[in-house]
């Protein structure tokens, strides 16, 4: 079996005024050959997955170009122009070199944005069908918070996401996506009648609803494995979506493989339990004035709680201060981070260890209020050196996450707050607690931990979660760019292209009742 594989992975918010171009892009990876595989193919994740199982079965794999990016915003147009020429040359480049393949598969995001595209990544799976024909099996893999185009399912024999979140599942996944893929080699009727369907739910769910550890979500996943099972699909994914987008693909989907009428079945099944657990999936977070509340409760242990509005995963900014500051107000023993701020690295650089610098917060989020000051606190210099860290938890094990040049603080505020501050010059989130134990902060003995996360934090730290009375983990919204508040997007920000203002094209998913739900799920073409 010779086989083709790609990656091009970039989670964009679209609303979030920092562009990414190539160079972001370079920054993580972009590689291909033998280096694709020295560099990607360990730890927990798609690739890793992919390529044991691909060995496993003897066969011969070329890797093409492999490449993505840390999540931010849209891509600038000329640089996905030079991107996609590079990663299609890589196609057709492979294709002369050394013949026809059997299967092709590619490592997509699923909620990639570029400025002026309407959906890229189908366009980019239907050029490399074009690319190689009918008769390669084509497998997409994509994250779970993808918004998935018709023109990508079309195009595609085979598409698997990932099922949970935090993304502990991507290995088992990449794995799930080989063997499917090698089915299809194997039964050439299966192609068309066992391939994947997609049905979008009416429902756009913020992302700190969507985790899977517990709660609404937890429960429609555990729904769709059942329903896997129980009526004999090939694979069975509830996904979250990417809410940050300005079309309507961005909602939670239904993505099955396998038999049309057991498809229908469960889809059916899903949207069913996803209408009955609607007002939990859509319940209003947590802010900062309860967060002063949290702090000031009686109580013992660590409680760890995560900024979802300031989140680098989903395209915040990673330096607003609006919940540090309210931690450095309180009485509590804490340590935070990662705050995104190269001003402040710089400072602490010139000041050096045990030198003190002014520490300022400010507002960075949608609204009138952006850049506004929150304060100014006393910092000694801890530490200054290379933010660089390796992941050594479940989540994205193995892989190394480079904040460029950083500091630690140690702040002591006002009321008897004191406590350690990670800072970065590069937007990194922190997925582990080794984004504070490299930098020789213990978080053992500690009040509060404060990160900025909307779920993936889960997966590291919650044996370090042990405040009594619970819950020892608490999610609030600090109202940055990765707000879970979608009407903040609505009607009032620039074009990223700097043009006239636009209106998030979404529909009026929470004004629905149960007929119009159910009417808008069996028109989707593939209930038809």
């Amino acid at each position: 079996m010779r086989v083709l594989l790609l990656q091009l992975f970039h989670e964009a918010h679209a609303f979030t005024p920092q562009l990414v171009g190539v160079d972001d892009f370079r920054r993580r990876h972009f590689v291909s050959g033998d280096a694709a595989r020295q560099q990607l193919a360990r730890g927990s994740n798609w690739m890793a997955g992919a390529l044991a199982t691909l060995d496993d079965a003897g066969a011969q794999v070329h890797l093409g170009l492999c490449t993505a990016c840390l999540p931010g915003g849209s891509v600038r147009e000329a640089d996905y122009a030079s991107l996609s020429a590079a990663w299609l040359d890589a196609v057709d480049t492979a294709c002369r070199e050394h013949g026809s393949f059997d299967a092709v598969l590619l490592l997509l995001h699923g909620a990639l944005a570029v400025v002026g595209q309407a959906d890229p990544e189908a366009e980019l799976v239907q050029a490399v069908r074009t690319r190689v024909g009918p008769r390669p099996v084509i497998g997409v893999a994509l994250d779970f918070h993808c918004n998935i185009g018709p023109g990508l399912v079309q195009a595609a024999d085979v598409v698997v996401a990932g099922r949970a979140y935090p993304h502990v599942d991507v290995a088992e996944r990449g794995a799930r996506l080989v063997r499917l893929v090698m089915h299809r080699l194997g039964h050439e009727a299966a192609r068309s009648a066992r391939r994947t369907r997609h049905v979008r739910l009416p429902l756009v769910v913020p992302m700190n609803r969507m985790q899977t550890v517990d709660g609404p979500f937890a429960e429609l996943a555990a729904k769709a494995r059942a329903l896997e099972i129980e009526l004999g699909l090939d694979d069975l994914a509830i996904v979250g979506g990417f809410p940050y987008a300005d079309h309507d693909r961005a909602c939670a989907s239904v993505l099955a493989s396998g038999p049309q009428q057991a498809c229908q079945q469960a889809v059916r099944a899903l949207a069913g339990l996803a209408w009955r657990l609607r007002r939990e999936l859509l319940r209003p977070q947590p802010d900062a004035r309860l967060l002063r509340d949290w702090l000031n409760e009686p109580g013992s242990g660590t409680l760890v709680v995560a900024d979802c509005g300031d989140n680098p995963g989903a395209g915040g900014l990673g330096r607003d201060g609006t919940l540090l500051a309210e931690v450095l107000r309180s009485t509590r023993r804490f340590a935070a981070g990662i705050h995104i701020d190269p001003r402040t690295v710089a400072l602490a650089r010139q000041a050096g260890v045990d030198g003190e610098i002014g520490f300022e917060l400010r507002r960075a989020g949608p609204g009138p209020d952006d850049q506004a000051l929150l304060g100014v606190w006393t910092a000694r210099v801890v530490r200054v050196g290379s933010f660089v860290y390796r992941n050594s938890g479940p989540m994205m094990t193995g892989e190394t996450l480079d904040g460029g040049l950083g500091c630690v603080l140690y702040i002591e505020g006002g009321r008897g707050a004191s406590g350690h501050v990670l800072v970065a010059s590069e937007r990194i989130q922190p997925y582990d607690t080794q984004a504070f134990l490299s930098q020789q902060v213990a978080l053992d003995g500690l009040d509060v931990i404060l990160l900025k996360s909307s779920a993936h934090f889960r997966a590291a730290y919650a044996p370090c979660a042990t405040w009594q009375p619970g819950p020892a983990i608490r999610v609030a919204d600090g109202g940055g760019w990765a707000s879970p508040d979608l009407r903040r997007y609505i009607g009032v920000l620039p074009a990223t292209d700097g043009s006239a203002g636009r209106t998030r094209a979404v529909l009026p998913f929470h004004l629905l009742d149960d007929s119009r739900w159910s009417d808008l799920i069996e028109d989707e073409p593939d209930m038809q």
